[in-house]
């Protein structure tokens, strides 16, 4: 081999020791194993892949442990794919074969051994090389004596059923002599990068920054110590703080665990698209963020269903290569689920990129986190991520809007609150909506969790009652786009209404690719009632841009993640409705609720 595989750990890159079979940094981790377990196909290949149990080869041979998430052979019988190429086959033959079993078979099982060994019975013994989760089954691969042979393991562990595989991926494996640059391995589900605390008591920690209007940021951050001081300084130059502002703090406990001292504090009035340097209760290291601009354009980095894995851990760096002004999350942050630490490991996590530019968030399911005698839901997504309701008029943390650029009006539904014509989101929301002159603000952008419109086979229709209740709002004030999440996959669908085309309607994209610890949503349905109507999609990791240059032009891309390199998946140019001409605003329909209503 030329080259040797190179592994994403966390944050930092390793080198496959071929002699040690691991990452030759100590400190880096998670384990390459769960890396190297990759199904080929080429771009917007289905998967053929449903959710699964664990179970061994076909013929019981296969050295496969319930812990481990790849199967190997005895070490007795060699542990390289060269040494499951029949002696008989020709050199080319073999040769073919094993650039292929290259492509396949997890790194670790074909750099530690070189001789050939003549496959028993049928073919080479079984290698698991897609993990079991809950986004496939295990997928098992072999070198038989012609051919390279597959077999997904179902749920309920029986072997003796046959893998067929989509169009894409069989094209995929037929191709041995190489791989084309369109094709793309899709990885498995990563492992949670739990990151401590290694800063003193009264120290800040988690920093993030939102935007709160126009002129104005709020800094949140956690200190251990229950008395540290809840002000930031903060100023143009390095080390000189002209400015200084007080807030609030809380704290809050779930079962066992106590929160530490949570932090807000809103730092203003701010100058557009500069740079303030700024330091959290006058103690530890200097932070600095960017202001967003005044006017367009602007560009907005969007990612949902985030989590904290290596994955993640790729998103984000991808992400922070580009000079973006706001970070946009339609749900899903930690994946916490109730494990309180979770959400500190969480904050230490993405605190090099939230302290540095707006993160603005709402909520998903996996924030809800109401359980046994702690009833009250989202208290800690509440209490860590506060972001700007009160100053858009709305009564929860859980939906909110702001204004961006002076240009781009962006709102933060909830999608697990209440939302129905008597619920006070949708009367804050019909109040919201009246207010924005399209005129002077030709961008209207709408996150929430939960897909309205969605072809993958995860989530059917768990949208649908938010749909029917709000559709029409969106769809009267002349909505550009709708962001999603929750499906664990990339889907952009065409201007819609109702389930059917208009050009007066929203462009719904879901984008629930962040990184998450479930891995990705491989099963979408070709024959599904939307289908005709979904332009694109994708189960890969990933993230968005959307530049909006002026009232008229944006341009969107879809970057999926392959390995250290973010490539464009997609990408098209967007025309504002209120500047089409058959979709001129027209006399809003929408009532304005009482204010008693409100």
């Amino acid at each position: 081999m030329d080259e040797e595989p190179t592994l994403l750990s966390g944050h930092r890159q390793g080198t496959l020791d071929p002699k040690a079979n691991r990452v030759d940094d100590r400190e880096s981790q998670p384990t390459p194993r769960s890396l190297d377990q990759r199904v080929r196909t080429k771009d917007g290949g289905d998967g053929a892949h449903r959710r699964g149990g664990r179970g061994r080869g076909r013929n019981g041979d296969g050295a496969c442990s319930s812990r481990e998430t790849t199967c190997y052979p005895p070490k007795s019988r060699g542990a390289s794919a060269r040494g499951y190429i029949p002696d008989r086959r020709s050199r080319r033959e073999r040769k073919s074969f094993q650039r292929l079993a290259e492509r396949w078979m997890p790194a670790t099982a074909w750099v530690s051994a070189h001789r050939k060994r003549r496959p028993r019975g049928r073919g080479g013994r079984w290698r698991r090389v897609f993990s079991s989760s809950t986004a496939g089954d295990v997928l098992m691969l072999r070198l038989g004596p012609s051919a390279l042979e597959m077999m997904a393991v179902p749920g309920n562990g029986h072997t003796n059923q046959s893998y067929h595989p989509s169009p894409s991926a069989r094209h995929a494996v037929e191709d041995v002599d190489g791989p084309s640059k369109s094709e793309y391995v899709r990885p498995p589900p990563g492992r949670i990068i739990t990151l401590k605390n290694n800063k003193p008591e009264t120290h800040p920690q988690q920093v993030h920054v939102s935007a709160v209007g126009a002129e104005y940021m709020r800094v949140s951050w956690i200190t251990e110590d229950k008395h540290a001081p809840t002000v930031v300084d903060y100023g143009k130059v390095s080390g000189v703080y002209q400015w200084s502002a007080t807030g609030e703090q809380t704290k809050y406990h779930y079962f066992f665990y106590s929160s530490g001292l949570i932090h807000h504090v809103k730092v203003g009035p701010l100058e557009a698209n500069t740079i303030y340097f700024y330091r959290c209760g006058r103690a530890g290291d200097e932070y600095s963020f960017k202001t967003p601009p005044a006017s367009l354009p602007i560009e907005f980095a969007i990612v949902g269903d985030l989590g904290q894995t290596e994955w993640t851990a790729s998103t984000l760096a991808h992400v922070g290569s580009s000079d973006y002004d706001m970070l946009l999350l339609p749900g899903d942050l930690s994946y916490a689920d109730s494990q309180q630490p979770l959400w500190d490991s969480f904050g230490r996590f993405v605190e090099r990129y939230a302290s540095q530019r707006p993160w603005m968030v709402t909520e998903g399911n996996h924030e809800i986190e109401s359980f046994l005698f702690f009833t009250q839901p989202f208290e800690a997504y509440n209490a860590r991520w506060r972001m700007a309701y009160e100053e858009s008029g709305s009564p929860s943390n859980l939906y909110y809007s702001l204004d961006v650029a002076g240009s781009v009006h962006v709102v933060m539904l909830g999608s697990y609150t209440d939302f129905d014509s008597n619920s006070d989101q949708y009367k804050w929301l019909v109040s919201d909506l009246k207010k924005v002159d399209r005129k002077r603000t030709p961008w209207l952008i709408v996150l929430l969790h939960a897909p309205w419109y969605n072809t993958n086979s995860a989530h059917q229709g768990e949208g649908e009652s938010m749909r029917k209740a709000m559709e029409s709002l969106l769809y009267e004030s002349h909505v550009d786009l709708v962001f999603a999440g929750h499906v664990h996959a990339y889907e952009r669908f065409t201007r819609i209404y109702d389930n059917e085309a208009d050009p007066c309607g929203p462009m719904y994209i879901t984008i629930g690719d962040g990184g998450n610890r479930e891995g990705l949503a491989l099963d979408f349905e070709e024959n599904h009632k939307s289908r005709s109507l979904s332009l694109f999609r994708e189960a890969s990791f990933g993230h968005g841009r959307l530049k909006v240059l002026n009232g008229t032009s944006a341009h969107w891309s879809w970057h999926r993640n392959e390995d250290s390199n973010s490539n464009v998946g997609d990408e098209l140019w967007i025309e504002s409705l209120s500047s089409t001409d058959a979709c001129k605003p027209r006399k809003n329909s929408i009532q304005s609720p009482a204010k008693d209503e409100l």
